[in-house]
């Protein structure tokens, strides 16, 4: 739905002839699952000593992990640049923990569930599309079931853009369609990519006012009376507003899981066009699809087979992979 060239190269096969799997992990998908793991680890920790100890745990183990998938491709992780994301990824987990408060009963981490998405006439499931997802946990509190999703952003999103994300409610609608039960709604929580840094002294010896920097109002205050000079009021409460989480919770209202049951419906048509060749892949340009994507090196000239192959394993596109049992 963003790109069909890049959903071409991940599971058409078109274009190159094969689909394409990149044998380097990107460090920000990388970091960005180990957050989840660490993060969904410390909710579900029912022990409030060693929670911080088992967010580290599964933080360290994610990120072990990809890097040992980077190494069974024939590729070299460099070393200091996996210790600087680790060490970064704990400081940034540690900040959160004490800043954050706990979401109770956080339960069946990482879940996958595959759902049969409903066929076009809508009384019976498809035989050849299915719906995959990966649930970072659920919730239950007094009786209602949440989904919960956690994110790392370079940016964080407005509350009434949140509102209109789709992904969430696909999610709920494949959870209702395994549970038989339809969740309350779906809670997004998001941690801004990035740890609270060192105030800024001059180098005349004085403290920075500027409202920019990356520190605590705690970090600005102590360098302030060090420096024996008085903190701005106005810059110690906009440090205090600077936002480095937020959860925000997205309720369901009547008839929206059915919603997005219908427009995964859509998307599976989508596919089935570009599938058997009735439509083209075109190339959605643009900064924000492109500055991201995996494909970007080889998105103009895909028929560079040497280029193509160093950059990627290449695998049998899925139309035509042997149909599993259903």
């Amino acid at each position: 739905m963003t790109c069909w060239q890049r959903w071409d190269f991940a599971y058409g096969g078109r274009l190159v002839g094969d689909t394409l799997k990149s044998r380097l992990v990107a460090p920000i998908l990388s970091e960005g699952s180990a957050w989840g793991s660490g993060v969904a680890a410390w909710h579900a920790s029912g022990d409030e000593l060693l929670a911080p100890l088992e967010a580290h745990r599964a933080a360290l183990a994610s990120l072990s992990n990809d890097a040992d998938d980077m190494r069974d491709r024939g590729l070299i992780v460099d070393s200091t640049a996996q210790a600087e994301m680790e060490e970064r990824l704990l400081m940034m987990l540690d900040h959160y923990i004490a800043t954050s408060k706990p979401l109770p009963n956080l339960t069946c981490l990482e879940e996958e569930i595959i759902v049969a998405i409903p066929s076009r006439t809508g009384r019976r499931a498809s035989t050849q599309y299915r719906f995959q997802c990966f649930l970072d946990g659920y919730t239950d509190s007094d009786g209602e079931q949440w989904i919960v999703e956690f994110k790392l952003r370079n940016q964080l999103m407005n509350a009434d853009l949140i509102q209109k994300l789709r992904q969430p409610r696909w999610y709920a609608w494949a959870l209702a369609a395994k549970s038989g039960s339809t969740p309350t709604g779906v809670i997004i929580d998001e941690r801004l990519n990035a740890i609270p840094k060192p105030a800024r002294v001059l180098k005349s010896g004085k403290p920075s006012h500027a409202k920019d920097q990356l520190c605590t109002p705690e970090a600005y205050v102590e360098v302030c009376v060090a420096a024996d000079e008085e903190p701005k009021p106005d810059v110690v409460e906009h440090l205090r507003l600077r936002q480095w989480q937020s959860r925000t919770s997205l309720l369901f209202s009547d008839g929206e899981i059915e919603d997005a049951g219908r427009e995964l419906v859509s998307a599976a048509k989508l596919i089935r066009d570009l599938d058997s060749g009735t439509l083209m892949p075109i190339r959605h340009a643009s900064r924000m699809n492109c500055g991201g994507c995996r494909y970007r090196e080889i998105c103009a000239e895909p028929s560079d087979r040497l280029f193509v192959d160093s950059l990627f394993e290449r695998t049998v596109p899925k139309r035509l992979r042997e149909r599993e049992v259903k």
